[in-house]
């Protein structure tokens, strides 16, 4: 008997931070979790080194379909604002655990 309908995931990336990622049963999630922190880990090098440079607060991010926040949470210390479109109502709080 299964409680529960998610799993909670731990992806460390190469920047040093360990991100904590809530999976809902039936939704999309990358399967390969080290090419998940390797991608993860290149959105954020290249959201640093080629659109933010130094001042992050100048920049908004914008992410459709969201989903549980995975490219989301990685992503959004490195922008001033952050705004994010996700149809699938578990998944929206999924992310914001």
């Amino acid at each position: 008997c299964v409680e529960r309908s998610w799993v909670m995931e731990r992806l460390p990336i190469p920047d040093g931070r360990v991100l904590q990622y809530k999976q809902m049963e039936g939704s999309f999630s990358n399967p390969n979790g080290g090419m998940n922190a390797h991608t993860l880990g290149w959105l954020c090098s290249v959201a640093r080194q080629d659109i933010i440079g130094a001042d992050a607060t100048r920049h908004a991010l914008l992410e459709l379909y969201c989903g549980n926040g995975n490219h989301t949470c990685g992503l959004a210390p490195l922008f001033g604002s952050v705004v994010c479109v996700e149809i699938d109502k578990r998944l929206c709080l999924a992310c914001c655990e």
